[in-house]
């Protein structure tokens, strides 16, 4: 192990921590590589690069300007459980494009131009999601069923979209969310019991939104 190690940091020095591969593997040359994580964040890269290592175990691609993920772009990368996509100008998202990253924990998609989701449950594969972040877009809905499947999700952020209402039943299955974030929205109404089965929320946040009355008992479960 000592070895290993000591071969990765002498690596780092000699390339400079950028990836470059000790055997004969195509990796992104415009990216640092710390051990098994891959930051190429402020690169001005047009899309996802080619190269990315198949034991990745984060990916950070913040602030660049991707304007759009291939279908299958992350497929290969089995052992990501941290993606960092923020601060780009992403304004759709593949059907599927995160179904092979079972491994997931930390997905951050803050700051983009996405206006909806794809039709289906985009994060069916990701039950090992604890963080989603998904702040400052422009969606103006979120479809029934989107967030089943993260059941060991601890924190979603929603703030600073144009969301106008929430369906019912969107929360039902996040039994283990600690924080919540829906603040800078222009919701109006909040549907009766939308709360009810958050009983570890201890962080909510609904500031300017355009809320004038709340259903009764709607917060009774969070005491």
């Amino acid at each position: 192990m000592m070895i290993r190690v000591n071969r990765l940091l002498e690596q780092m020095v000699q390339t400079g921590g950028r990836c470059e591969p000790p055997l004969n593997v195509a990796r992104p040359s415009q990216c640092w590589c710390p051990g098994a994580a891959v930051n190429c964040n402020s690169k001005s890269l047009a899309s996802v690069p080619a190269g990315i290592p198949s034991n990745a175990q984060s990916l950070s691609l913040q602030v660049n300007q991707i304007t759009k993920l291939e279908p299958g772009v992350f497929d290969h990368l089995t052992n990501l459980q941290e993606l960092y996509l923020g601060w780009n100008q992403l304004s759709a998202l593949p059907v599927g494009v995160f179904d092979k990253l079972t491994q997931l924990t930390h997905l951050s998609l803050d700051v983009n131009q996405l206006k909806s989701v794809p039709r289906g449950r985009m994060y069916d594969s990701l039950g090992n999601l604890k963080e989603l972040s998904f702040q400052n877009n422009q969606l103006q809905a979120l479809p029934a069923g989107l967030f089943d499947c993260l059941v060991n999700l601890k924190k979603l952020r929603l703030d600073y979209h144009q969301l106008q209402a929430i369906p019912p039943t969107l929360f039902d299955r996040l039994t283990e969310l600690t924080h919540l974030e829906l603040d800078n929205n222009q919701l109006k109404s909040l549907p009766p019991g939308i709360f009810d089965k958050l009983g570890k929320l201890t962080y909510l946040e609904l500031e300017n939104n355009q809320l004038t009355t709340v259903p009764a008992g709607v917060f009774g479960c969070l005491v």
